[in-house]
């Protein structure tokens, strides 16, 4: 049975702990672990390297000199890749290099790694890991005296302030958390950990964010948008183009026919897009007016010119009649937006709809079948706290995906 020492803060041996055989005693894979170092080191690599090739080399393409009679080579193109400052053959162009194992290779890897530095004595544990103060020089000298010299990591129960930034500016010493407690972050983990942020730190979160996105996200598919409504509408959402409450001298419209509607879609799907979006300004539909029976009949058409296409629908606010309708109609998706966080909406985002009627939309579509996705809007003037508040109610609603805000949607759509 594998076993490591237990040391206090003093530095004083106090005891030994019992590992896992499963865990810290396995037969160590060297292949698999090669295998894990490899790909770790390719999922950090940038891809942003790049070279001119000789088409791409800014010269004149006249010759050198005539072909014949001089004594010399024959030479087309000063660019040619033999010559200095030509381009070059086979040049690096942007691209990624990252891919994925799998999972059980992974754990295997892991295993082996710590089974190894379990076998070398490398693992100690700590009876109550605490720093009363953020002091560098004492951290140090408390790895001395355990023993621990060069690169060490220091895996931490919680998040603790006091550990990391005592640990992080000595050189090969790196900390990290045991792990998330099953059902995710509480809302008092969440803020102590988007207030404790300063800016070498956001780069570290951005890094984990992505690691998030690589192992759990879908592949990201194109989604042509069509601004389907323009202007002139009513509610007073301060970030919002749409808005009549704000003069942005935008292209106004009323609903496009469906056979313009069509047009767009059939331009898209031409291009390889497998999603289409159909967005328009204005409060939304509770009840079914002739402008929502058109917009069902729009649907109809794009299902049945062009079955393959996927249709995105972002129309405001609903009831749950007319999300049944939607479904009943094949709306694929839906999008909406919730911009921040309950208790701030009508200061930050508008007060002429409620943020509890958009949340009422997701639940109606999500009752019928439609698929969900929403997300919010940085930069409004909102705290950390209500950027956690916002991201638990859209974790807590269980929506497919998170999109940008609808005033992106809609700049994306005019410029298309």
């Amino acid at each position: 049975m594998p076993k490591a020492n237990v040391f206090n803060m003093a530095g004083e041996k106090i005891g030994e702990i019992q590992l896992s055989e499963a865990i810290f005693g396995i037969e160590p894979n060297k292949s698999v672990l090669h295998d894990s170092v490899k790909n770790h080191l390719a999922n950090c690599r940038q891809g942003t390297q790049s070279a001119l090739t000789k088409g791409e080399v800014s010269y004149t393409t006249r010759k050198p000199w005539r072909q014949k009679g001089t004594g010399r080579a024959r030479a087309g193109y000063a660019g040619s890749p033999v010559w200095y400052h030509g381009g070059v053959a086979f040049a690096p162009k942007p691209r990624d290099y990252s891919y994925t194992l799998n999972k059980k290779v992974k754990r295997l890897a892991l295993k082996s790694a710590l089974s190894a530095k379990a076998a070398d004595a490398e693992i100690i544990v700590i009876d109550g890991l605490k720093m009363d103060e953020i002091k560098t020089k004492a951290f140090k000298t408390f790895l001395t005296k355990i023993g621990v010299e060069g690169k060490a990591l220091v895996v931490t129960e919680n998040v603790d302030e006091a550990v990391i930034k005592s640990a992080r500016n000595i050189a090969g010493v790196s900390t990290t958390v045991a792990g998330i407690p099953v059902g995710g972050l509480t809302r008092e983990e969440a803020l102590e950990i988007a207030e404790k942020i300063d800016g070498e730190d956001i780069l570290d979160l951005v890094s984990l964010a992505n690691k998030v996105r690589k192992k759990f996200a879908r592949e990201i598919a194109p989604c042509s948008i069509l601004n389907a409504k323009s202007g002139v509408c009513a509610q007073n959402c301060r970030f919002c183009a749409q808005s009549r409450h704000h003069n942005t001298g935008i292209e106004t419209y009323d609903l496009l026919p469906a056979e313009e509607v069509l047009e767009a879609a059939r331009k898209a799907y031409d291009t390889g897009v497998r999603a289409f979006g159909y967005v328009t300004s204005g409060y939304g539909y509770k009840t079914v007016t002739p402008e929502f029976r058109q917009i069902l009949d729009t649907l109809d058409l794009l299902h049945k010119e062009l079955p393959e296409l996927k249709i995105c629908v972002s129309i405001g606010i609903l009831s749950r009649e007319t999300a049944k309708l939607l479904a009943e109609h094949h709306a694929w998706r839906y999008n909406m937006n919730l911009q921040t966080s309950p208790k701030r909406y009508a200061e930050l985002i508008a007060d002429t709809h409620t943020i509890e009627d958009k949340i009422a939309t997701i639940k109606y579509l999500q009752e019928f079948g439609v698929t969900n996705c929403t997300g919010g809007i940085f930069g409004l003037g909102e705290n950390w706290e209500d950027r956690v508040d916002m991201a638990f109610v859209i974790r807590d609603l269980n929506v497919e995906g998170t999109q940008r805000s609808a005033a992106d949607q809609g700049d994306a759509a005019r410029r298309a």
